[in-house]
């Protein structure tokens, strides 16, 4: 491997799982900036305007939960009382 990519014009993009295994890495960063972006108190509006809508909803008179299942297999949970997060939650599968 070590002269294929030292000959001239050797090299190149990754592929194959290695190319896979860095795309996953990019984007569980990108989830993971978008995550500590969020912060108490902050509108649901505010904190879609980071994440985008979700792709799963709950919610009760006064409570709304919120999930986002992202492209790297992270999921973040954010719940709303009265409109303002009160809690969120970073997990991977």
């Amino acid at each position: 491997m070590f002269w294929e990519i030292m000959k001239p014009n050797g090299g190149g993009e990754p592929t194959g799982a290695i190319a896979e295994a860095i795309n996953n890495k990019q984007q569980l960063n990108t989830s993971c900036v978008k995550y500590e972006r969020l912060k108490l108190g902050m509108s649901l509006i505010e904190a879609e305007a980071i994440l985008g809508k979700s792709t799963k909803v709950k919610q009760s008179a006064t409570t709304k939960v919120l999930v986002w299942e992202n492209p790297d297999f992270s999921i973040i949970t954010l719940i709303f009382v009265d409109n303002k997060l009160k809690e969120k939650r970073f997990t991977r599968r």
